[in-house]
């Protein structure tokens, strides 16, 4: 019988000091994910890019989550998620900005 799990991926995270300019919060997402949150624990507005900070894609508020929940699009029918292994996510807080920005992503586990 093959059953489905939530699986957490490890959380990624940096902190100040930050440069102006986008940096890197993953390279790329380890295995493809459903489920994407992103806690900006900073006092600033940040930015937010999914193609390795070429495109502001979003923005997070000071204190703020963005949570990225896709599962209606791929699951139950398939267990594929939404976002693809290897996709890059990256931030940009001004250099200013103190705290930290935690990634979280969520995927499936089949067995």
């Amino acid at each position: 019988m093959i059953t489905s799990r939530v699986w957490a991926l490890p959380a990624v995270g940096i902190t100040n000091p930050y440069t102006g300019a986008y940096q890197v919060l993953t390279a790329g997402l380890q295995e493809p994910a459903y489920r994407i949150r992103i806690l900006n624990n900073t006092g600033s507005l940040a930015a937010i890019s999914f193609d390795g900070g070429t495109t502001d894609h979003d923005f997070i508020p000071a204190g703020g989550v963005l949570d990225l929940f896709a599962p209606a699009l791929a699951l139950p029918a398939t267990r594929q998620p939404n976002f693809p292994q290897g996709m890059p996510i990256s931030i940009v807080l001004p250099d200013t900005a103190i705290g930290g920005v935690i990634l979280s992503a969520y995927t499936y586990y089949r067995s």
